[in-house]
C-alpha cells in the first residue's frame, strides 16, 4: 500500500512494450507545444513540474525503437505524496495525449495560450530579440539566446491583452528539436509578478 509519506513514490504511466507509436505517425504540434513527426531514433527527456504549493515531480519519458514501432515508458516521481496526487499535468492518456491537446483549455482566470498555435502553423523560425504580434493581440518578445539541458534556446516572453498582470516565460528550442519535445525546456507562468507553475527541462538525450 502507498502512503503518503513515502520517501520516494514512483508511478509507472505507459508500460513498455505497448508499441505505441507506429514509425511517421507521431505527426504533432512543433514548436510550443507537443511533438512532431517522431525522426525515429532512442530519446530520453527529463522534466522537473513545480508549484508553490506542492514539492516538485520529476517527469520522465523514454522511446525505444521496436521493429516498426516504438515503446515509450513514463514515469512521474514525487516524495511525500500519494500515487494518486502526482502527475504529469498530461492526464491518464499520457504524453501522446498531451501533444495532441497542443493547450491548455480556456479559463478565464489563466492566460489564453491559443494565439502561439500559429507560430506552429506557420512553422516560423524564431530569432532572437525579435517582436512577433500574435492574434488577440497577444505578443511574444523573444530576447537572448542560452541553452538548457544543452539544448540550444532562445528565452522569449509571452504577454495576453485580455490577461493583465500575467505573463509566461519560455525558452523555446529551434523546430527539429522541438519536434522531440512535449514542453519547451522552459516554461514559467506568472501572475503578479509570482511563479504559478514552472516546467524545465533537465534532462535530453537523443541518438538516430
Amino acid at each position: 500500500m502507498v502512503q503518503t509519506q513515502v520517501a520516494r513514490i514512483k508511478r509507472v504511466l505507459v508500460l513498455v512494450g505497448v508499441g505505441l507509436l507506429a514509425v511517421g505517425g507521431w505527426a504533432l504540434a512543433q514548436l510550443i507545444f507537443g511533438m512532431g513527426e517522431y525522426p525515429g531514433g532512442t530519446l530520453k527527456v527529463v522534466y522537473k513540474f513545480e508549484r508553490p504549493d506542492f514539492g516538485p515531480s520529476i517527469y520522465t519519458m523514454e522511446v525505444k525503437p521496436n521493429r516498426d514501432r516504438f515503446d515509450i515508458t513514463e514515469t512521474v516521481e514525487s516524495k511525500g505524496r500519494k500515487a494518486d496526487e502526482i502527475g504529469s499535468g498530461f492526464g491518464p492518456s499520457g504524453a501522446a495525449g498531451a501533444a495532441r491537446a497542443r493547450f491548455e483549455p480556456r479559463r478565464e482566470d489563466i492566460i489564453d495560450l491559443s494565439p502561439l498555435a500559429v507560430l506552429d502553423e506557420k512553422k516560423v523560425e524564431l530569432k532572437p530579440n525579435e517582436r512577433y504580434l500574435l492574434p488577440d493581440g497577444a505578443v511574444l518578445q523573444t530576447q537572448n539566446e542560452d541553452q538548457i539541458a544543452g539544448v540550444k534556446v532562445i528565452r522569449a516572453i509571452y504577454t495576453h491583452p485580455n490577461y493583465p498582470g500575467q505573463r509566461v516565460l519560455f525558452a523555446l528550442a529551434d523546430l527539429e528539436t522541438s519536434k522531440l519535445l512535449l514542453f519547451p525546456p522552459f516554461l514559467e507562468r506568472q501572475k503578479d509578478g509570482k511563479m504559478v507553475n514552472r516546467v524545465t527541462l533537465i534532462e535530453f538525450s537523443y541518438k538516430r
